[in-house]
């Protein structure tokens, strides 16, 4: 299938069908593209596959084919239009009666009493040789005759109602809003963004063209360009202006600075195998907010974690911050990193720091809508000896020969030691982690069982 890109004079042209890209057919042309963005779930037109749009389609888009507005493309090859000329332009009115007639002029007779006979002027041929006919038939139609009704007398009608009390008439209040669009510009990428919406600074007066304000679009902070109105474009961008800088032909792109908006205070509750932690959020990374926390279970107490933004590959990463392993990662580009255990994406990596963040054994994230409860401190009580409590360990030698596990038992309150057979597996009580001298043949996971 072919499509035409109209409107547009960097990028009109004939679209024709190229190969695949993020799992959806794309359209390539002499100056760009036309293709899928995944990470902003829209069809996109740019200069390159990947890069950020020029023009777009609905948000959230579901559709194998590119959707763009009908302003901007349609099916099939640009349709190429020529002039016609008017047939009767060239129309030579002295070519075909090109028979002037010489006006001589007559005398006229002064009257007598006695009229003087007028001799009959003979003809003479004026158009040399050409003569035209005219019959002429006048038809004269004899009406029929409509005989006229006798008129009666039309009786009055007495109408039994009778209204009283107030009109109220409701006037319209609200601001009426033009279908054009307003361009913002990006300071310092160029990277344009189109509204429909009526965006006033600070929410009171209108933006002036040439000038540069600082705007939060789609939830991220830019310093921006008021570019004007444009007809032939449908903006679907969420933009709020907070203050004005100043004019751009001023220097006043050097002057501003993207502000990080508050944090918002949302509660992420990440589950886990290694349980579930309730986290506030922390700093801004990469213009989004950021979640650090570590798991109650033992063994994944000694790990930090960590949620961010990754603006290159357009995804949610989730990190064991002391080794920096991605252990599982989230393409939505979404305000905050909230998704199932089928929308995460587990990445294979070492034992056991990054076996909590497996989507497979469960790692989803969810959202409380309000900030992380606090927990009231209650009075310390007395203390008391602690008691011992040891947990079940799977562990498995993959080796070809016996090796040795370390462990402690609550028994004897002290380091144990266990020979394990080659390709044997068996099942500990100990309560701190076992450990071993041959890790790459040992293979040691924790239950949620306690012996």
């Amino acid at each position: 299938m072919d499509y035409c890109i109209i409107n547009n004079s960097t990028y009109d042209g004939d679209y024709s069908l190229g190969s695949t890209y993020a799992g959806y057919d794309y359209y390539s042309g002499s100056s760009g593209v036309i293709f899928y963005s995944s990470g902003e779930t829209r069809w996109c037109l740019a200069t390159n596959l990947g890069d950020p749009c020029v023009q777009f389609g609905a948000y959230g888009s579901t559709s194998l084919f590119p959707d763009l507005n009908i302003t901007v493309m349609y099916d099939g090859i640009c349709v190429t239009t020529t002039t016609t000329t008017n047939p009767c332009s060239t129309f030579d009115y002295e070519a075909i009666f090109d028979c002037y007639v010489q006006v001589t002029p007559t005398i006229t007779p002064t009257p007598s009493i006695t009229p003087t006979v007028t001799p009959t002027p003979s003809s003479t041929e004026i158009c040399g040789g050409k003569s035209m006919v005219l019959l002429l038939n006048k038809f004269t139609p004899t009406p029929t005759g409509t005989p006229t009704p006798t008129p009666s007398a039309t009786p009055e009608i007495t109408r039994p109602c009778n209204f009283s009390g107030q009109v109220i008439f409701n006037s319209i209040s609200e601001t009426i809003q033009c279908s054009n669009s307003k361009r913002f510009k990006d300071c310092f990428t160029g990277i344009l963004y189109y509204t429909t919406d009526m965006v006033l600074v600070s929410g009171s007066t209108s933006p002036k063209e040439g000038y540069v304000y600082n705007a939060t679009i789609n939830g991220v902070n830019y310093c921006v360009i008021f570019d004007g109105l444009f007809e032939n474009i449908s903006g679907v961008d969420v933009i709020t202006l907070t203050n004005e800088v100043g004019p751009y032909n001023l220097g006043s792109c050097l002057e501003c600075t993207p502000v990080d908006p508050s944090p918002i205070l949302e509660c992420l509750i990440i589950n886990s195998e290694c349980g579930s932690v309730s986290v506030n959020p922390s700093q801004f990374i990469n213009g989004k907010l950021s979640y650090t926390w570590s798991f109650p279970y033992p063994i994944s107490q000694q790990y930090i974690y960590n949620i961010y933004w990754d603006n290159i590959n357009d995804r949610w990463n989730a990190t064991e911050t002391t080794t920096n392993i991605l252990g599982a990662y989230l393409e939505i580009d979404s305000e905050l990193p909230i998704g199932t255990s089928l929308q995460w994406v587990g990445v294979l990596g070492s034992y056991p720091s990054v076996s909590c963040l497996s989507p497979l054994l469960g790692f989803n994230t969810t959202l409380l809508s309000v900030p992380c409860p606090t927990l009231t401190p209650s009075p310390t009580p007395t203390p008391s000896p602690t008691p011992c409590v040891a947990y079940t360990y799977n562990v498995t030698n993959t080796s070809p020969a016996k090796v040795s596990v370390q462990y402690t038992s609550c028994v004897t309150n002290s380091p144990n030691s266990i020979s394990i057979p080659k390709n044997t597996s068996t099942t500990l009580c100990s309560s701190t982690f076992p450990t071993t001298n041959n890790t790459q043949n040992v293979t040691i996971s924790i239950t949620p069982y306690v012996c």
